[in-house]
């Protein structure tokens, strides 16, 4: 299959696509493809004036919820150096990006040979690769949303229903993991899984998704009683 034939397979006909996938490895491309996607819907976005504004309010949100709210002095630099986070900010993703499908692709490559069966590392970062190419329509829709709603907070978790609920708490931060498009991704996985190991998707599913909320639970819990967070 060609790359496009599998980024829309992903979308109309996932486990016919994983097949394919599973018989013939190929990460490369799809890997290039969202990286390059994720990286410049975000400096599309915060190149803009808006995007920018957005990007210091975050910033700042953020150093006030931990308790380190920056002096005036501090603010007034941080601001001075904004303009030049609509590189910096992009360019990490270039970076980042392959390197924690590099490395999730090994931690689930370990979750593989528990299930058995002769998968091999490219087979696991191809499957993981190509479930990522939920982010090219999370590009699509994040960015003009936060661009309207002026505002780098996602509207695609469960915070979006729960305004009362501080992003900061405990709740809060179960429910930003709550996000669509990253349940979407691990479902995807599971699909890939069961026909590389052929195993049944719904139990490998259902153990991904565990562990992706207990590692959830973990963060909450240390944010609100070890970092000091509330409740709600």
């Amino acid at each position: 299959m060609s790359l496009w034939s599998r980024v829309m397979g992903v979308f109309t006909a996932p486990r016919e696509t994983f097949v394919s996938i599973v018989a013939h490895p190929r990460w490369l491309g799809v890997l290039v493809l969202t990286t390059l996607v994720g990286a410049g819907g975000m400096f599309a976005f915060v190149a803009t004036p808006v995007g920018e504004q957005a990007l210091l309010d975050e910033h700042l949100r953020r150093q006030e919820s931990s308790g380190q709210a920056l002096s005036p002095e501090a603010e007034a630099q941080f601001k001075q150096f904004a303009p030049t986070f609509k590189y910096v900010v992009p360019g990490m993703l270039l970076i980042v990006l392959p390197v924690f499908a590099f490395a999730l692709a090994g931690l689930l490559f370990g979750y593989g040979a528990i299930l058995g069966g002769g998968g091999t590392y490219k087979q696991v970062l191809a499957i993981l690769c190509h479930a990522g190419v939920v982010t090219l329509l999370q590009a699509i829709v994040i960015n003009p949303l936060n661009y309207v709603r002026q505002s780098l907070e996602t509207t695609t978790n469960l915070t979006a229903f729960f305004p009362m609920v501080s992003r900061e708490s405990f709740l809060g931060t179960l429910f930003s993991w709550a996000e669509l498009f990253w349940i979407w991704q691990i479902i995807l996985i599971a699909i890939g899984f069961s026909v590389l190991y052929r195993r049944r998707t719904a139990p490998i599913a259902w153990t991904l998704l565990g562990i992706y909320f207990g590692i959830a639970l973990v963060v909450a819990c240390y944010r609100s009683f070890v970092a000091g967070a509330s409740l709600t």
